[in-house]
This record gives C-alpha cells, sequence and structure tokens, in this order.
C-alpha cells in the first residue's frame, strides 16, 4: 500500500547486526536505551513493480508489430504466471533500452494470444524469437 506505515518490531543485538551486515540499504536501525542495547528495525511495505517496458503485441498487430517492421524484431513470449519469465524480463528491458533504435522489442502474453503463441510454436517459457524484415524468423532461444 503506498503511504503505508512501516511495520516495526525488536530485535537483538545480535540479531540486528547480522540484518545489518547482510542487507545494509533495506532496514533502517535505531538504538535506544531500555535497560540493554536493543535495535528497531524499520521494515518499508513492498512496493508494486514498475509496468514493463516491453511493447504487448497481439494476433491483430502481428503483420504490423513483427512482420512490416524494417529492423531486427526481438518476442519475448511469457506467461503471468512463469518465474523464468519474471527472472528474465528485466534483462530484456536493459537489452531494450541498451538496443533503442536498433531494434524492436515486443511481447506477447500466452494467456492472453494463446494462438498467437501455437501458431508460432512456442510451446515452453520463456522463449524469445528474433524476426529479420523480408525473412522472417531466423533464431529463437528457450
Amino acid at each position: 500500500r503506498a503511504g503505508a506505515a512501516p511495520s516495526r518490531f525488536t530485535l537483538g543485538h545480535d540479531m540486528a547486526l547480522l540484518f545489518s551486515l547482510a542487507v545494509p540499504t533495506a532496514f533502517a536501525f535505531h538504538a535506544h536505551q531500555v535497560g540493554r542495547t536493543s535495535h528497531t528495525v524499520a521494515i518499508a511495505p513492498r512496493a508494486t513493480p514498475p509496468p514493463s517496458m516491453l511493447v504487448e503485441t497481439d494476433k491483430h498487430n502481428w503483420c504490423e508489430d513483427v512482420e512490416g517492421c524494417g529492423q531486427l524484431t526481438v518476442v519475448f513470449f511469457y506467461a503471468p504466471w512463469c518465474r523464468n519469465c519474471k527472472a528474465v524480463r528485466p534483462r530484456l528491458e536493459r537489452l531494450e533500452r541498451e538496443y533503442a533504435g536498433r531494434a524492436t522489442f515486443l511481447q506477447c502474453n500466452f494467456k492472453a494470444e494463446p494462438a498467437l503463441c501455437y501458431e508460432q510454436r512456442v510451446f515452453s517459457f520463456p522463449t524469445v524469437h528474433f524476426y529479420l524484415p523480408r525473412i522472417g524468423r531466423v533464431s529463437r532461444a528457450v
């Protein structure tokens, strides 16, 4: 929840030291004296993930997005429940920023477009296809 106050709990000195060594930026420690030293750890609420930078494509836009593109097109086929897809997405977004203007990056959601995925012979996730203009699919990575 945006704007929610962080939850707080108290740790002993040794446990607080371990947390500070393991994840120094995730916790804020406040020392206070109550007979002996203890630390209060503030844990921020989970942030919502940023929206994807990859452009969504579907069966209706496929010809225009992929076949009509004048440069290399990279299509990321994913399923919303796939943990490996979620792990690969940041790398593809980084590549999209790196190759901006030289390649077009698209994504296709299996849950929304199963017919398109089967038509493109995608049977496992994540799958990445590479398309060249006037040639079609030149490579795939699973």
